[in-house]
């Protein structure tokens, strides 16, 4: 009985070569659970990630992109190993196309039989990012070579065309332990605001202000989402001794401990009725903040004396 044999798709030496040119820097035996994720370089305007509940930052975001993006799946592109005629020296540019399902991007070994017109048309050439993103797993290693060697990939090693790059390829364990450092610094913000004391609340409350004229919970609460907001912020200002000399030193003034106002560029200690530190600036808080992080001693003591009047 005749048998009708299936012409393979491609070129029929396909099998026979000794290896693909590895024009992507793809590995030839793939990891069938690798995942590579590809992300558009320009966000738009209309599209700023905000947070549909908030209009801020964080929380709910909407993605900056739009829907569906889609690059070119065809082209000329370097290949070092391509010989275009005999006795000539590897490497020239050559055509390329993805298809679907062909074991190869390059044009002329896209034959024997050529593909037909529906396999042309597919729409499962497109090579689209969606929302930003496009992800190709290593085994699809013909869609990762149309995607790595494509003039619009900002790591292409060899582009054609002098255009500006479109996507990039992201360094997905780079981007995890971004991520868990994030989380934990997010963690020891919130813990951080949890179990200050109270002068240590007051001191940075009075930094991100916060309405000190409130119970001390309704404080804690916005404090807590303050290290929650901005926990990178909230850490670093947490062991800022500036924010601390700063509430003290406006406090004394809130309560007419010390006035900057009763003997021009001099503050007096009211109840002693005497001047005891001398401005230059007409900052007072920041300028002895400043004098008292700069070991200055006429501050400092000032600072000392503050502190223990008015959390004692």
């Amino acid at each position: 009985m005749a048998t009708t044999e299936l012409k393979r798709r491609g070129n029929p030496n396909f099998s026979k070569r000794t290896a693909e040119p590895d024009i992507a820097g793809i590995n030839n035996a793939p990891n069938l659970h690798k995942e590579y994720i590809f992300q558009l370089i320009k966000t738009h305007d209309k599209q700023k990630p905000i947070s549909s509940r908030m209009g801020e930052l964080g929380g709910e975001v909407l993605s900056p992109y739009q829907p569906f993006f889609a690059v070119v799946n065809s082209g000329l592109a370097w290949d070092p190993t391509y010989t275009p005629r005999e006795g000539a020296k590897p490497g020239a540019s050559r055509r390329w196309r993805y298809l679907h399902g062909f074991p190869t991007i390059w044009v002329d070994e896209q034959i024997d039989p050529e593909p037909t017109k529906e396999e042309l048309a597919s729409n499962l050439n497109d090579i689209v990012f969606r929302n930003g993103i496009l992800r190709v797993f290593e085994h699809e290693q013909t869609k990762l070579q149309a995607v790595m060697l494509n003039d619009a990939f900002e790591g292409c090693k060899r582009p054609l065309k002098n255009i500006q790059p479109q996507y990039r390829l992201l360094d997905q364990d780079k981007l995890d332990k971004e991520v868990l450092s994030q989380l934990d610094e997010a963690f020891e913000a919130e813990k951080a605001a949890r179990e200050a004391t109270p002068q240590e609340m007051y001191a940075l409350s009075y930094y991100f202000g916060i309405n000190l004229a409130q119970t001390d919970e309704a404080i804690r609460k916005h404090f807590i989402t303050k290290a929650r907001s901005n926990p990178s912020v909230f850490r670093r200002e947490f062991v800022n001794p500036k924010n601390k000399y700063k509430y003290i030193f406006m406090t004394a003034l809130g309560q007419n401990i010390i006035s900057d106002t009763r003997v021009p560029g001099h503050v007096y200690l009211v109840e002693a009725d005497r001047p005891v530190y001398e401005l230059r600036t007409d900052s007072t808080v920041d300028e002895l903040s400043t004098a008292v992080m700069a070991n200055d001693q006429k501050a400092t003591d000032l600072y000392n004396q503050l502190r223990k009047m008015i959390e004692d």
